[in-house]
């Protein structure tokens, strides 16, 4: 289902680069990557994508030749079309059979999901119970962020404030490695004098809570609960984009990914 939603948002935002710069989106031709992650911020379970676009459209001149036209930043307008398109999808599928839950408690793993994306304790004496959470910080309020550049609605979240030029390697490196980020990082985990797992979060919840108490058990938990199923693709590359476009798109964005 992972895919179809991202077909949904691809082509909404490939839909609206092509309006943006005055054409239809059979004549512009746009990319972008997205790498499917499993993990929120608490190393809970949190199936989400991350995307980077190209911001504008490669055109095809009347001698063969293609150039790139860039368009203004993505506003949150863009934002709401995908969420009503995602929307639509689901309560137009919701009899389908990869939505439903039959013959999944047959599965070992689900149970561990389950309580993964519940923020809950799935193995040990204390299961079901909410895992324990220090809170260092006074609560902050959930303040918009005064952009149309930069929104949220729902479970989706839309940054466009962010640019970078082609010949900005470092920039565009920085943003490809944040969204191909490891799960966990080895500087926020910690043992605690008593023998648990303390783990920092990289920004505190609203409600001030900066770390997260596991068990060891608990803990591997936690982290089976983030392995893919075996050969899952995660890296998604979309174009809408000749073969010789497609290749310059991928060499780029593989040669920066492994750098």
């Amino acid at each position: 289902m992972i895919s179809r939603v991202l077909g949904i948002v691809t082509r909404a935002t490939s839909t609206h680069l092509a309006h943006q710069s005055g054409l239809s989106r059979t004549d512009a031709y746009t990319g972008a990557v997205a790498l499917i992650q499993r993990f929120g911020s608490a190393l809970n379970l949190n199936i989400h994508s991350d995307m980077l676009f190209l911001d504008g459209v490669h055109l095809q001149d009347p001698n063969g030749q293609y150039g790139f036209r860039r368009i203004p930043p993505l506003r949150v307008v863009l934002l709401h079309r995908s969420g009503q398109r995602v929307a639509r999808f689901l309560e137009r599928d919701e009899d389908n059979s990869y939505l439903t839950l039959d013959g999944l408690e047959e599965d070992p793993h689900q149970d561990i999901h389950y309580h993964s994306v519940a923020y809950r304790i799935a193995l040990g004496p204390q299961k079901g119970r909410q895992v324990f959470t220090l809170q260092t910080i006074s609560p902050r309020p959930d303040l918009p962020s005064g952009s149309d550049r930069v929104a949220k609605l729902a479970d989706f979240s839309l940054h466009a404030g962010v640019a970078a030029r082609a010949d900005q390697r470092e920039k565009i490196e920085r943003l490809c490695r944040y969204i191909a980020r490891p799960a966990i990082s080895e500087q926020h985990l910690s043992p605690t004098p008593t023998g648990k797992v303390r783990y920092q979060l990289k920004t505190p919840f609203r409600n001030g809570t900066t770390h997260v108490i596991f068990e060891p058990l608990d803990f591997k938990a936690r982290l089976a609960a983030l392995v893919p199923r075996f050969r899952v693709n995660l890296t998604r590359f979309h174009h809408a984009s000749p073969s010789v476009m497609r290749g310059k798109f991928r060499e780029v964005l593989c040669s920066v990914a492994k750098q």
